[in-house]
C-alpha cells in the first residue's frame, strides 16, 4: 500500500470523526445552587461570588468576610475584619440585620 496514499485516509478519517463527535459546549453554572439569600442575611450567609456583587466589595474584601464569619454566620464587627475600613463599613451596614 502507498504511505502517501494511507496518510491521507487516515487524515480523511480524522476531520470526519472530530467533526462527528465534537466536545459538548460548556455551560456556565450559577453562583449558587440554593435559593438566593435575602439581602438582610447576605453578609452572614452569602458566599463570595455574591459578596463581590456588592459595591465596593472586591474578591480579597469578600473572602476576608467569609473567612471572619463563625460556623453560625456569626460576624465580628466590620471594622475588625481585614482589609476593611470604617468607610465599607459603613457601606455595609445596611446590610446587616
Amino acid at each position: 500500500m502507498n504511505t502517501h496514499r494511507s496518510a491521507t485516509y487516515f487524515l480523511a478519517g480524522w476531520l470526519l470523526a472530530s467533526a462527528l463527535f465534537q466536545a459538548p459546549k460548556t455551560t456556565v453554572l450559577p453562583s449558587r445552587m440554593a435559593p438566593p439569600v435575602p439581602p438582610g442575611e447576605l453578609l452572614k450567609r452569602g458566599t463570595v461570588r455574591e459578596l463581590r456583587a456588592l459595591e465596593g466589595l472586591g474578591p480579597k474584601r469578600a473572602q476576608a468576610l467569609v473567612n471572619a464569619r463563625s460556623t453560625k454566620g456569626e460576624l465580628p464587627p466590620l471594622e475588625e475584619i481585614p482589609g476593611i475600613g470604617t468607610w465599607t463599613a459603613a457601606r455595609l451596614q445596611g446590610y446587616v440585620r
